[in-house]
Formats: structure tokens, C-alpha cells, sequence
């Protein structure tokens, strides 16, 4: 089971296309194990955190503790809005 967390920041994007920020997260999300799960607060053309986990025995799980690294996150950046399941395995949610 892996668990990861990011932070980030960025000027909203001229174009619809992630900044680059969020493609890299993006980009490691796809290189976990089956079983993966990505959730973000904010908005990916602006401000977010996000926390991502992959490896696990269920989607549930996986769900569970990608929200609980953005969680954490949320919580140590003292952001106010809410996680939310972004992904899971492939399909954007």
C-alpha cells in the first residue's frame, strides 16, 4: 500500500489542459498499483492539495485512504474546503 500527499499552487491555466503541476500528480497517480484512489480539495486550475493512495485490497480502501492523506493535508494547511474522491483506477469521478 502506498499513501501520498502534494500541495500546490498555481495561476489558473489559460487553456482548458492541467497546469503542469497537477499533470505531474496526475502522472505519479497512474504509476501506482491497481486499487488506487486520488482525492483533491479545491480546484485543479487554482488552488488544492490532494492525497493518493494505491496497493490496496478493495477500491474502498483505497478510496478511504486517498481521503484521509488529503485530509491530512487539509488539516495541516488549515484549508477549509472539503476533500472529494477525484479518481479511482482510471475513471475520473
Amino acid at each position: 500500500m502506498l499513501v501520498g500527499a502534494c500541495l500546490l499552487s498555481g495561476c489558473a491555466p489559460t487553456s482548458k489542459a492541467y497546469p503542469n503541476e497537477f499533470q505531474r500528480l496526475w502522472n505519479e497517480y497512474e504509476e501506482l498499483s491497481p486499487k488506487r484512489a486520488i482525492a483533491i480539495a479545491g480546484d485543479p486550475y487554482r488552488l488544492w492539495l490532494a492525497g493518493m493512495s494505491g496497493g490496496h485490497a478493495t477500491q474502498a480502501e483505497a478510496n478511504q485512504a486517498a481521503l484521509d492523506s488529503c485530509m491530512k493535508q487539509r488539516a495541516k494547511n488549515r484549508q477549509q474546503i472539503p476533500c472529494r474522491l477525484y479518481a479511482e483506477e482510471d475513471r475520473l469521478l
